[in-house]
């Protein structure tokens, strides 16, 4: 039995890509704040980057330190007890409706090599435009005028200083890129029943870890795009997301709707 603490910031969307993958694996594990503007001695002395999510496991007698949401989604894959590890699709397991309309748990058994390797590439195409592109384009422009300068140059790196613009242009290019980007998720969650495909990926949870840090802020117009409002509704009905639901912060309150499951 291993002894899990993830150290997280709740409106980070790396740090929600590791609780949501561990939830997803039924791996159990406690959380700790790690604040953004004043990261403890004990934080920094266990995770070299300096910044969250880090899982510390103690397993037996030693202990080990996982750091990036990469590495700690890796660990939830392989060592998550719903069964064989799916590194194409971290969970793979996608709801669906039979003819009688009941919902049940569907697995993918794909044999054929050649669409399982367009599957993994599929997968890892989105987590990375999201996790560079995505995250460049419009977290840190929007987030700036929300959250203090410090906490916003310390949790995306300082990703502002260098564009040249001043605040209020960045914010508006933060806003702007952020449209194109959700048209581009909500043409193809209109063609697909999960962003990577037919099944429940990595995809989605990351996915769902930027999406649910801008609607927590209350920056998304859902009705502008209803396949992604549809899609974003059935990711907030599953179990491992009633944490995320649950997130507040004391400097900041979510948007009204930030919890309901019908919005």
């Amino acid at each position: 039995m291993s002894e899990r603490l993830l150290y997280h910031w709740p409106l980070d969307p790396f740090s929600r890509q590791a609780r949501l993958a561990l939830a997803e694996r039924k791996l159990k594990f406690s959380t700790k704040i790690v604040l953004p503007q004043n990261s403890p001695t004990e934080f920094m002395d266990l995770c070299v980057e300096g910044y969250p999510p880090c899982l510390r496991v103690v397993h037996g007698d030693s202990y080990h330190i996982i750091s990036s949401p990469e590495a700690i989604c890796e660990y939830a894959d392989i060592y998550g007890d719903t069964g064989a590890r799916t590194d194409y699709a971290l969970v793979a397991r996608a709801y669906m409706h039979d003819k009688s309309h009941r919902m049940h748990i569907s697995k993918p058994h794909i044999e054929d090599k050649a669409e399982l390797a367009f599957l993994r590439a599929e997968i890892r195409r989105l987590i990375h435009w999201l996790n560079v592109k995505f995250h460049e384009d419009v977290n840190a422009y929007v987030f700036a005028g929300r959250l203090p300068t410090s906490w916003v140059a310390q949790v995306f790196n300082e990703s502002m200083e260098n564009a040249g613009l001043s605040q209020s242009e960045k914010i508006r290019c933060g806003y702007h890129a952020l449209n194109l980007h959700l048209e581009y998720f909500n043409n193809l969650l209109g063609q697909r029943t999960w962003f990577a495909g037919a099944y429940f990926s990595l995809a989605d949870i990351v996915l769902a870890s930027h999406l649910s840090c801008l609607d927590y802020l209350g920056e998304i117009k859902w009705g502008q795009w209803p396949d992604l409002c549809t899609w974003y509704q059935k990711i907030k009905s599953r179990l491992s997301f009633r944490d995320i639901l649950a997130d507040r912060l004391a400097i900041l309150k979510p948007a009204p709707h930030y919890s309901d499951l019908d919005f």
